[in-house]
């Protein structure tokens, strides 16, 4: 059920439709996020889908891997970011990729091991929404697991998977936050000084610097550095 049939076959699981966009979902969804950008001065500057399975963060491109974005190595840092508190969170790790190639991963003994893949890397959400709404930060997420139960998780996984999505976003937010300085931005409209707090978000972020190794230091400076920015 490969790439050649997503087009011909609409019973295959993979049927990409016969134009973008096709689907009702999708079209509603593309008319309301570009109602929002032309006439409600919405600025979206962040994306996190949430796929299963595979336990993988994937980034920009997904059409292919000839092509890199102009802030891949931006992509690269928070996705390691993101990598790392999702680890800390339930100890699972997951790999972060470019989306073109996020079915093909390095086994522990250096074999390439090939992860499910349904769809086609064409007509990506992730590429649409950094290409076409100029979102600077788009991932994908493969949340748990790596192909022992699929799609078909136990229960007892539900309650773990839920808090590492849910660290994720915070870091992801807290990393917005920071790099767009929505949180200044807030305080000045209010024009009151808010005392200091420390959230646990905050506690969360200061976590998982403290848990980088050697070398993830550069990684944490640069986070640091665009939070001061």
């Amino acid at each position: 059920d490969g790439a050649a049939n997503t087009k011909s076959n609409p019973c295959s699981e993979s049927f990409s439709g016969s134009t973008p966009l096709e689907a009702f979902e999708a079209k509603s969804l593309a008319g309301w996020i570009h109602n929002e950008t032309e006439h409600n001065n919405v600025d979206f500057v962040g994306l996190l889908d949430l796929h299963s399975y595979s336990q993988q963060i994937l980034y920009p491109y997904s059409y292919t891997c000839d092509d890199s974005p102009p802030n891949l190595e931006n992509l690269q840092e928070v996705a390691a970011g993101l990598s790392k508190v999702m680890r800390l969170s339930g100890g699972r790790y997951y790999q972060s990729a470019p989306a073109c190639e996020g079915n093909v991963g390095l086994a522990t003994n250096g074999d390439r091991q090939v992860f499910p893949r349904f769809e086609t890397g064409g007509g990506s959400f992730l590429d649409w929404f950094y290409h076409d709404i100029r979102v600077k930060y788009t991932y994908q997420l493969k949340l748990r697991d790596r192909g022992t139960y699929g799609f078909l998780l136990p229960k007892d996984h539900i309650v773990p998977t839920g808090k590492e999505v849910l660290d994720a976003v915070i870091y992801f937010g807290k990393f917005l936050g920071g790099q767009f300085n929505v949180a200044a931005g807030e305080e000045k409209q209010s024009n009151l000084k808010q005392p200091e707090q420390h959230s646990q978000s905050d506690e969360l972020v200061a976590d998982v610097e403290d848990e980088f190794d050697d070398e993830d230091e550069s990684v944490m400076w640069e986070l640091r550095r665009r939070r001061r920015v």
